[in-house]
């Protein structure tokens, strides 16, 4: 810390030493506008004010002029107006007056009066501009802000005195009337640097040989401390940013732990089920190819010579082959959903009552009472048919599959409202013990059984109602699971009829 305000002080006095060298510069009237010195002064002075933040810094500017012998005269310039006003010559600039019957031997840096004198060159006899500075300002806003933004992000409280560059005892300004300029430079944590001094390196090149050499003189000493108390205030702050950034960071990097764990364990949850997929999808598979081999393997052999067994083989053949293509048709449309090519979907007019015959005409439904309810002069649906009638085939041999023996389903198509216009309300209800509550949120997820499902070892990929609602959502539509305590269940899927 205090490391930071030693560096805060020459900071400070390096940026307040440039700005002294522009203030000189800017109230320097070019020899072609000495005509109106009052007007240029002034004009000079507002563009040197919009460029530096604390223009309050000059208190006064003054006009002096010497004649002959006679004593200097004094004039206001009025910097708003830019015009000179005639005044009795200050009280706070006594002490320099009769400087000027001397004209080679004028300082720029008048650190008795706390002012810049500006030689006027151009002209003889010379006149001079007289800039009298605020200490109050360079000492208060000025000496604050650098000190804090060049001390660190914690924002501190702090003791200045200004004294004399070779007189330490001629004190020019002090921020508390209570403490004594001599207390505060013996303080042991003191910081200091050399203020009010022009310098060659803030000039431009064309005025370096027209500054006198007594201007590269400092003429003040600036002493800052930190006010007791205030060091350890600043300390605990710190300590507190950093115990708050060391908490985030901690916080952040258990966070990015959990997800990381999370993220795992949610990974090898994906690759379990995707191998379970993997192997129910086998399974299904090994079946009726066992069942196709066999039977044209008996047909090859000659096994088989009557007819009717002949026939009843290759009806067999057919039957596996169609469900063979039924598990392949649903592994390729869940590729294609989970690989977004969902937009490739077909988008035609499609009867919905044809594609819902369809469906139940290439499901297994042998011994299941079907009760259908399909209203007249239903409007089509724009969408896929091929796809619409897999998700219905899915939702068909669920019911068949899940419903209590013998087995039963409902199914009913109407017209409703949708929340676009009119569309079309499907509901396919069965009657077997339902879904457990505790199941309902997962079905449409990807390659989830229910545990009823896994512990009756009923068929299934896993698949198939994920298959439907990313069927339904292509088309726009919307699917409700209900499924009471009494048993049953019950689908309802509203899709958008088209125009």
């Amino acid at each position: 810390m205090r490391a930071n305000l030693q560096s805060a002080a020459r900071r400070f006095s390096i940026d307040f030493d440039a700005e002294l060298a522009n203030l000189y510069q800017a109230l320097h009237v070019r020899t072609a506008r000495l005509d109106d010195p009052a007007s240029a002064m002034a004009s000079d002075y507002q563009k040197w004010a919009q460029s530096f933040p604390y223009p309050e810094l000059v208190k006064e500017v003054y006009w002096v002029e010497v004649f002959a012998e006679v004593k200097p005269t004094l004039q206001q310039v009025d910097l708003d107006a830019g015009i000179f006003r005639d005044i009795d010559w200050p009280a706070e600039l006594e002490p320099v007056r009769d400087v000027f019957l001397v004209p080679g031997s004028v300082n720029p840096l008048q650190d008795s009066v706390s002012a810049l004198v500006v030689p006027q060159h151009g002209t003889e006899p010379v006149p001079w501009a007289v800039v009298v500075l605020d200490l109050d300002v360079i000492a208060g806003r000025f000496l604050t802000d650098r000190v804090n933004l060049f001390a660190g992000d914690t924002p501190i409280d702090f003791d200045a005195t200004v004294v004399g560059y070779d007189a330490r005892d001629k004190v020019f300004h002090i921020s508390d009337p209570h403490l004594s300029a001599e207390e505060l430079i013996a303080y042991e944590a003191v910081a200091s640097a050399p203020v009010f001094g022009l310098h060659t390196r803030d000039f431009r090149f064309d005025w370096i040989e027209a500054l006198p050499t007594a201007a590269t003189e400092h003429q003040w000493w600036l002493y800052i401390r930190h006010k007791p108390g205030a060091l350890a205030a600043a300390v605990g702050v710190m300590r507190a940013r950093n115990l708050a950034v060391s908490f985030g960071s901690l916080m952040l990097l258990a966070g990015s732990i959990l997800v990381l764990v999370l993220t795992t364990r949610r990974s090898q949850r994906w690759a379990r089920l995707q191998l379970e997929y993997v192997a129910r999808i086998a399974h299904e598979l090994r079946t009726p190819l066992a069942v196709i081999g066999v039977a044209s393997e008996n047909l090859a052999d000659s096994v088989v010579s009557d007819l009717p067994t002949a026939r009843k083989y290759g009806e067999m053949i057919n039957k596996e082959s169609r469900r063979l293509s039924k598990v392949v048709e649903s592994a390729l449309l869940h590729s294609k959903f989970e690989s977004g090519a969902a937009k490739d979907l077909e988008r035609q007019p499609v009867r919905i009552a044809e594609i819902i015959e369809a469906a139940l005409g290439e499901t297994e439904v042998s011994g299941a009472a079907v009760v259908k309810h399909v209203a007249d002069e239903l409007p089509d649906v724009i969408g896929d048919g091929a796809a619409l009638k897999s998700a219905l085939q899915n939702l068909f041999a669920n019911a068949v599959k899940h419903s209590s023996k013998p087995a039963s389903i409902s199914v009913s198509v109407k017209a409703a409202e949708g929340l676009d216009g009119s569309a079309i309300e499907i509901a396919i209800e069965d009657h077997g013990p339902g879904i457990p509550a505790s199941d309902l949120p997962y079905i449409f997820e990807p390659f989830y059984r229910g545990w009823q499902a896994r512990d009756e070892q009923i068929e299934g990929s896993g698949i198939g109602l994920s298959l439907v609602k990313h069927v339904i959502d292509a088309h726009g539509g919307t699917i409700e699971v209900e499924s009471p305590e009494g048993g049953g269940c019950r689908f309802t899927l509203l899709l958008p009829a088209g125009a």
